[in-house]
C-alpha cells in the first residue's frame, strides 16, 4: 500500500543534488513530493507516476525554465 505522503523522510536524492558543485541546476521532485497541501491524489505518486498529466506537468516546468533562463539544453538525471 502506498504511503500517505510521498515526501521522503531522508531525501537522499535532494542531498546529493545539493552537493553538486554545478553553478546552475534545478531539482524537480517526484510527483506530489514537498507539497504542504492535500491537493495531490495518491495515484500520482503510486500507479500514475508517468501518466500523461504528470509528464505534461514536467514538460510545462521545463518549458518555463527554458523561456525564463534560455539554457542551451538540459541534462535530466533520474
Amino acid at each position: 500500500m502506498p504511503s500517505d505522503n510521498p515526501t521522503p523522510l531522508t531525501p537522499v536524492g535532494l542531498k546529493l543534488f545539493l552537493k553538486d558543485p554545478a553553478p546552475w541546476k534545478i531539482y524537480l521532485a517526484r510527483p506530489c513530493q514537498y507539497l504542504t497541501s492535500g491537493a495531490c491524489c495518491q495515484k500520482y505518486w503510486a500507479s500514475h507516476r508517468f501518466s500523461k498529466e504528470i509528464m505534461d506537468a514536467f514538460q510545462g516546468v521545463l518549458e518555463q525554465i527554458k523561456a525564463e533562463y534560455t539554457p542551451e539544453g538540459f541534462t535530466l538525471l533520474p
